[in-house]
């Protein structure tokens, strides 16, 4: 870095950083930012005003500094099926319920949704359950060891082969992988546990493991990989590899190249219009039902019950209030929905 593009001053690829602080969380987002994006530079020891403060004498112990913030407090999506690179990185800082819903949606942004068919009906369906992926985070976040935990935050990282979910901490005394997948608790956070029951974010102790392994296996996929170290445990869920969908797909194509020629062009295409749009239809009257039963619901929450991405539920929610079928009361944070009669 050269003093002619220090005095250039800041751009959408250059920040300067005065210096390191106790809450690294502003800096790492833009760390995050330029990750995001198309890339950029911090620059640390330079002043707002454009002046040279430098770092101090202990240069290396900053730069190790920055470098374990870096590693330890970002999660990553990652292509292939190694470290190799990170595409996509999204860090959490808020409240921890608010945490285990960020991270939940994240995935399901990320993750592919598919489609399986119930007699004429299409359903859609995320390639990994998305109550398996809640209960895998919270299971990570209630049984994490919380001691020096700057240093050791939970990371989830999306492969194209696989979910991977890393908590620190280990196992606690006593606790093996067998016992715990066959239902044995032994909670390391029971304050946290008793807070997140209370919330309704986990059920009975000890029921989370056996639900997510059988919700997995259930949905075809192969049961979930836990791996254990002293100071932290890692479960991998493996991702769909389409067989489903091709196969969904297969008969489909199928059935159009061999029934669409005997019957009519337009009878097929008016066929699968009225699919989509029953379809359609049954997830608008599942939404009312829901904010009739419950107002304050965020799209989030009803993007998990109903098994519909973020921006799926936000369309229906558009077409049932231009309908006027629906209409929000109150702020954002704290309204409410309306259903009109």
């Amino acid at each position: 870095m050269t003093m002619e593009e220090i005095n250039g001053g800041e751009n959408d690829k250059l920040e300067f950083k005065r210096g390191l602080s106790k809450d690294d969380t502003r800096w790492l987002k833009t760390v995050v930012a330029f990750a995001n994006g198309r890339g950029g530079r911090i620059l640390f020891g330079v002043d707002s005003d454009l002046s040279i403060v430098g770092m101090g004498d202990d240069l290396f112990g900053a730069k190790d500094s920055i470098a374990d913030a870096v590693a330890n407090r970002i999660a990553p999506m990652v292509p292939g099926t190694d470290r190799t690179f990170f595409v996509d990185r999204r860090e959490f800082s808020s409240p921890v319920q608010d945490q285990v819903e960020s991270a939940v949606q994240y995935v399901l942004e990320k993750i592919n949704m598919g489609a399986r068919f119930n007699g004429v009906y299409r359903e859609d369906v995320y390639e990994i359950p998305p109550d398996s992926i809640r209960e895998l985070i919270v299971n990570a976040v209630v049984h994490r060891s919380y001691i020096n935990a700057d240093a050791s935050p939970i990371t989830i990282a999306l492969y194209d082969d696989r979910l991977e979910v890393t908590s620190p901490g280990g196992l606690v005394k006593g606790m093996t992988l067998e016992k715990m997948k066959n239902g044995y608790s032994e909670c390391r956070n029971k304050a946290l546990a008793a807070a997140f029951s209370y919330m309704n974010l986990i059920e009975n102790w000890g029921s989370g493991v056996k639900r997510y392994i059988r919700e997995v296996k259930a949905a075809g996929l192969q049961e979930p990989e836990f791996v254990e170290w002293p100071n932290a445990i890692r479960v991998n869920v493996y991702r769909s590899k389409g067989d489903v969908d091709q196969a969904s797909k297969g008969e489909s194509k199928g059935e159009s190249k061999g029934e669409s020629k005997g019957e009519s062009k337009g009878e097929s295409k008016g066929e699968s219009k009225g699919e989509s749009k029953g379809a359609c239809c049954r997830n608008s009257e599942v939404i009312i039902k829901k904010l009739s039963e419950e107002p304050t619901l965020t799209i989030p929450e009803l993007a998990n019950i109903v098994h519909l991405s973020v921006s799926g539920i936000e369309k229906i929610v558009r077409e049932l209030k231009h309908s006027g079928r629906l209409r929000r009361s109150g702020a954002t944070k704290n309204g409410r929905w309306i259903v009109e009669s």
